[in-house]
């Protein structure tokens, strides 16, 4: 909204008196009321000498908003908003930015000298209950400056890419929008600015894949390079235009001569000078899609209570007894009613009355105010964290519960390059959480902060998400050659004890154990399968109060933290081709602070690829298999025809594969080769649900199939379609 400086003039008619003419009584004050009148219509309006006037040219400053990244998002992102501040005087105040659904407030602080410009970044989180558009405000002191919009949309056929700057100084000229091979997925082209990776890790979360070079990576700060690798373990794709430089990235994900690594759920691809080529459509990999868009997979399997519900038993915050308050009031009631009456009556002194019941309403009040001060005044500050760890470092999620004897503001102190989070239980609890609080995410650069104003014992539930630098678990999976099982050992490399330790893998779970630093353990997972929708974690961490068998509760585990762990995850908490190790501790101290220690306990969890055994065909169960495009047209509801991406490990490169057809209702089976057209897929002898996969399929490590199916069909969300498999030689 441009605001403009405009005077005000009034038009004004007063009779002029004629100087010949007799002058009578008083008319000399008359005449000085008419001068007072003419000068004031030649004032300008308004106390400071003008008024703002929307539709006027701007003079004084201007707030122009925009998405820094692309107007593009997924439900759940955290959204990187710039604003610029064009001032022709000094202007300090700061910046708000409301929207995209968060419960939280974004805001920076700003000082721009007159004549000049200034651009500032801000992180909003967003939530599964906003609308895309975001409002953002300049405010000097109490008063509105200027105000602008901007409007975020999300497409399931539309992904976004950055552009990171070596790479893009290699190119004349980059497309604003690329369609894929195959018509699969369109993909937003966008600058990647070294800024951006500076804000910290979750500034990427709109970013679907990276494109650079190894120069590109080299270059970075430490903080950068944290920032891209904690994207990349949670499912970034990084395509590099070449491989000359790769010692940014850690040994395991450094592709080798099979043109491709995986990094946990993310993957490097090198694409031999195909960027520079300017042959984006080939050398980028449609992503799949995300758990909100995935029609198969949207639920959270293991979400059995909220977690804010562990969070403040933990902290010994409890609603006051609704028996004990009853009884007083009803105790309050018969005293002050029939009992003194009874009283009185039998001493004849009914007019006592007056002295007595004012005297018993002390008496409770006081008894009541005694009361309410033990309930508020229990508790304390307690905390939840979750801690994903990877070869490239890690990403963590925390939430910390405060509260205020006394009515005033709380502030949570975070790390650079952290950002506020939405816990985005509404999935799964009864719509928006209700926010009686306004709560202020202050990006100050490196001084990030949460603010919140609370009344006497009101409490508030705060989140927050970043990178760290941890050390990663130590894990080997490798599969059994006669059985569906996978054998490996885990070590614990982090500095605390690590209570419940399990393995999970889609169909099968396995107690290991508590762990001390440094300590390993063995583990084998039978019954491994090729679908995510089953869970066994009630055999290892039983509750009977949840519904998880029948035994003790397991020791340290936390099943609010676990269902926030679900939900945001969606299907992907037991992802195939996967094992996943999890396990509980109180003894790592809180990302987050605040003015008093915050107890906190922490879920540690890293995901390990199964490989196959040495010599050993790839099987269903080792490849990790995803959509890229649902399938149901997500606009009108009927059938499409969905695409599934298959992603091999790097050690079944060259193996001969085949597809099988896992449902009588798929009536067409086409695969995607490296000159960017479907072909039908050719059964293997007189089998009619078996495929062959021609080497010219497997595209950056990755089978792309496309299939068309009845539409009376009903898909079982909790099985795949198709199995990839070698064949044995």
């Amino acid at each position: 909204m441009r605001r403009g400086f405009v005077i005000k003039v009034q038009s004004c008619s007063r009779p002029v008196v004629s100087p010949d003419r007799a002058r009578p009584r008083g008319q000399s004050v008359a005449q000085l009321i008419a001068a007072a009148g003419v000068l004031a219509c030649l004032v300008p309006s308004g106390a400071s000498g003008g008024t703002f006037d929307d539709d006027a040219e701007q003079t004084e400053r201007i707030l122009d908003a925009a998405a820094m990244l692309s107007a593009e998002y997924d439900i759940g992102d955290t959204l990187v908003v710039k604003a610029t501040v064009t001032a022709d005087q000094l202007v300090e105040g700061r910046i708000e930015v409301r929207g995209g659904g968060s419960s939280y407030q974004s805001q920076v602080d700003i000082s721009v000298a007159g004549g000049s410009s200034k651009q500032f970044l801000l992180l909003v989180p967003t939530s599964q209950f906003g609308d895309g558009r975001v409002t953002i405000e300049l405010v000097e002191g109490s008063r509105s400056v200027d105000t602008d919009t901007v409007t975020f949309s999300h497409s399931v056929t539309t992904d976004v890419a950055g552009v990171m700057p070596t790479l893009s100084s290699r190119i004349a000229d980059i497309p604003p929008r690329v369609t894929l091979a195959g018509d699969t997925k369109r993909v937003n082209m966008v600058q990647l600015p070294v800024a951006v990776l500076d804000e910290g890790a979750p500034a990427l979360s709109q970013l679907d894949s990276i494109a650079a070079t190894s120069d590109d990576l080299s270059q970075l700060s430490p903080t950068g390079l944290q920032t891209l690798l904690a994207w990349l373990s949670r499912g970034g794709q990084l395509v590099l235009d070449d491989s000359d430089d790769l010692s940014a990235l850690p040994e395991s994900w450094r592709p080798g001569t099979a043109g491709f690594a995986r990094a946990d759920r993310g993957i490097v691809i090198v694409a031999d000078g195909m960027l520079s080529s300017s042959k984006w459509a080939d050398a980028v990999p449609p992503a799949p899609l995300s758990g909100m868009d995935n029609q198969f997979g949207f639920f959270g399997m293991d979400v059995v209570i909220d977690p804010r519900i562990t969070l403040s038993q933990r902290a010994g915050v409890v609603l006051p007894n609704l028996t004990k308050i009853v009884l007083a009031l009803g105790a309050y009631v018969v005293v002050v009613g029939p009992i003194m009456y009874l009283i009185l009556r039998k001493m004849r002194r009914l007019t006592a009355a007056w002295i007595a019941i004012p005297l018993a309403s002390m008496l409770v009040a006081g008894a009541v105010i005694i009361t309410g001060s033990s309930w508020r005044t229990s508790g304390r500050p307690t905390g939840s964290a979750i801690v994903e760890l990877s070869e490239g470092g890690g990403y963590a999620y925390n939430d910390a519960l405060m509260f205020r004897r006394s009515a005033g503001r709380s502030s949570l102190a975070l790390p650079a390059g952290w950002s506020a989070a939405e816990q985005n239980m509404g999935w799964f609890f009864g719509g928006p959480q209700q926010q009686e609080s306004l709560r202020n995410f202050v990006n100050g650069g490196t001084d990030r902060r949460i603010d919140v104003d609370l009344e006497n014992g009101q409490i508030a539930v705060l989140g927050a998400e970043g990178a760290v630098s941890e050390a990663a678990l130590k894990i080997t999976s490798v599969s059994d050659a006669d059985a569906n099982s996978v054998e490996g050992t885990v070590t614990n490399t982090t500095p605390w004890k690590l209570q419940s330790v399990a393995a999970f893998a889609p169909g099968a779970a396995v107690l290991i154990g508590d762990l001390e630093p440094g300590e390993s353990k063995p583990y084998v997972l039978k019954g491994v399968k090729a679908a995510s929708g089953e869970s066994r974690v009630g055999e290892v961490w039983p509750n009977p109060q949840f519904g998880m068998g029948f035994k003790e509760p397991a020791p340290g585990v936390d099943y609010g933290i676990w269902s926030s762990y679900s939900a945001r995850q969606m299907a992907g908490i037991y992802p195939i081709g996967y094992v996943r190790i999890a396990g509980w501790t109180t003894e790592r101290p809180s990302d987050i602070t605040s003015s008093s220690t915050i107890e906190t306990t922490t879920l540690i969890t890293a995901l390990s690829q199964i490989e196959p055994g040495e010599g050993n065909p790839v099987r269903p169960f080792e490849i990790p298999v995803n959509f890229v495009e649902p399938p149901w047209d997500p606009n009108t509801g009927q059938p499409g025809e969905p695409v599934a991406r298959f992603d091999l490990p790097a050690s079944a490169s060259g193996q001969t594969l085949q597809l099988k057809a896992r449902s009588n209702a798929i009536n067409k089976v086409e695969l995607l080769g490296t000159d960017g057209k479907w072909v039908a897929a050719k059964p293997v002898g007189e089998a009619a649900d078996v495929f062959a996969v021609p080497p010219a399929a497997i595209r950056g490590g990755s089978l792309l199939v496309r299939f068309g199916f009845d539409q009376n069909f009903g898909f079982d969300t909790s099985v795949t379609m198709f199995e990839l498999s070698g064949v044995a030689q």
